[in-house]
C-alpha cells in the first residue's frame, strides 16, 4: 500500500529562546497551514541554513559528497519522507524512487541532505495530524510538539503548565518525561556489565567474555 504523498516545504531554521543551544526548524505543508517543527543544535540549523543558501561549499562535508553521488542519478531518482514513529514522534527517511529501499536518518540531518542535494521532502496524513501544529508566517513564533521538546524545555514547560493550573496539558509532559525516563534506564540496561567471579569472567550485553583482573 502506498503512502500518501503530502509535499513538506522548508521554511526556516530558528533559535528556541531560553534554550541555550537549541534550535528549531520548519517544515510545512504546500498550503502553509501546518508545521512540522524539528528540534536541532545551533551548528546544525548553521549548515541548514548556508547549504539552503545554495552557496558553494570550500570544505566539502559527507553530506556534500553523498548529495553529489544522488544527484548523478537524476533528480527523481530519491526523495525524504517523514513517517509516524508511534506517538513518539515522526522519523525520516531517504527513498530509492525506483527500488523503494529506504534508509533510516535523523530528522535534522534528513532536512539537511534534502536541502543539498535538492530532494523533495513528503510526509503523510498521519504525521500531520499527529505531529504537526498550526502555522502563520506573520507571527515570530513557532509551537512545538511535546515530543519534539528538548528535556530543558520540557521541565519548563511542566512549570508553566502547573502554573497555569493546565492540569490535563502537565499530565502529557509528565507522561512524556516519563517515557523519556524509561528509554534512558532501558539503554542502561545495555550498558556493559562486568561481573566479578572466580574465573575472572564477565558480561557484556549478553555475550560472555574473560579478562584479567
Amino acid at each position: 500500500m502506498k503512502m500518501e504523498k503530502i509535499k513538506l516545504v522548508y521554511q526556516g531554521a530558528f533559535a528556541i529562546p531560553d534554550a541555550e543551544e537549541a534550535c528549531v526548524v520548519t517544515l510545512t505543508d504546500a498550503e502553509e497551514e501546518r508545521a512540522l517543527s524539528i528540534v536541532t543544535d545551533k551548528p546544525m540549523a548553521n549548515e541548514i541554513k548556508f547549504r539552503q543558501l545554495d552557496k558553494d561549499v570550500k570544505h566539502p562535508h559527507l553530506v556534500d559528497v553523498l548529495a553529489r553521488m544522488i544527484c548523478e542519478q537524476g533528480p527523481q531518482a530519491y526523495h525524504v519522507v517523514f513517517e509516524a514513529n508511534g506517538n513518539i514522534g515522526p522519523k525520516a527517511k531517504l527513498v530509492n524512487a525506483t527500488s523503494g529501499s529506504a534508509y533510516s536518518l535523523p530528522q535534522d540531518e534528513a532536512v539537511l541532505l534534502a536541502l543539498t542535494a535538492g530532494l523533495e521532502i513528503f510526509t503523510n496524513m498521519e504525521v500531520l495530524q499527529k505531529f504537526t501544529t498550526p502555522f502563520r508566517k506573520d507571527v515570530m513564533s513557532v509551537a512545538l510538539p511535546i515530543v519534539g521538546l528538548p528535556d530543558s524545555l520540557l521541565k519548563k514547560a511542566l512549570e508553566k503548565a502547573v502554573e497555569e493550573e493546565n492540569y490535563e496539558g502537565a499530565s502529557f509532559i509528565r507522561d512524556e518525561m516519563k517515557r523519556r525516563q524509561e528509554e534512558k534506564d532501558e539503554k542502561n540496561k545495555k550498558r556493559i556489565t562486568c561481573v566479578s567471579s572466580s574465573n575472572n569472567s564477565c558480561v557484556i550485553d549478553g555475550s560472555h567474555c574473560t579478562g584479567e583482573r
